[in-house]
């Protein structure tokens, strides 16, 4: 898919500070980033814990994934622009993260953090939210959400992408059909629904 204008890269960064005027933007890559606050030390403390037992999702987390706390955008590497079509993406997923942990400042944290396997998981929940505005994204610059993106969303909930947040593919594909239907009529849209 193509870059995104620096209009719209601009929108999601004014609504980022907006929601938070405190936040920074950062990069994994910089050295000791997570010293920078707490709760980047606690991403940082439990990967490499995960790590001992899991070490594929470690690496995969560190390449790969990035974060968000109530005062940072954790990236890998910091991007060198936000109208990359990914980097954008991203930035669209994380800002709901972002405005849901600002709503819900301890529930949002220790629901997120319950990692067990299980039926369904409040991660889900939240990951669900943020996949949503994925969706939105690929609409608003496409027209469309295909289908591999379709499975791609699928994969994150049901693997230990996010340790099998919810882990019934049939399931998990219904609901995110549902969604992406809700996103093709535009039932769902904005920046934070």
């Amino acid at each position: 898919m193509s870059n995104v204008s620096q209009e719209k890269a601009d929108e999601i960064l004014a609504a980022l500070k907006e929601a938070e005027p405190e936040l920074e933007i950062i990069g994994r890559d910089q050295e000791g980033w997570h010293k920078l606050h707490w709760q980047l030390w606690l991403a940082w403390a439990g990967v490499w814990l995960v790590g001992l037992v899991m070490p594929q999702f470690a690496k995969r987390w560190r390449e790969s994934y990035t974060i968000v706390t109530s005062k940072h955008i954790a990236y890998p590497e910091m991007p060198a622009t936000f109208t990359k079509y990914s980097t954008y993406s991203t930035l669209r997923h994380e800002y709901i993260h972002l405005r849901d942990r600002l709503a819900h400042p301890i529930w949002f944290p220790f629901s997120y953090a319950v990692v067990l396997p299980a039926v369904w998981t409040m991660r889900a929940h939240w990951e669900l939210r943020g996949y949503t505005a994925n969706m939105l994204v690929s609409y608003e610059l496409s027209g469309r959400v295909s289908d591999e993106m379709v499975d791609w969303i699928v994969k994150q909930f049901t693997t230990d992408r996010y340790f099998w947040m919810w882990p019934f593919e049939d399931k998990v594909r219904a609901r995110v059909e549902e969604i992406r239907d809700k996103v093709l009529a535009e039932e769902i849209s904005g920046l934070y629904f």
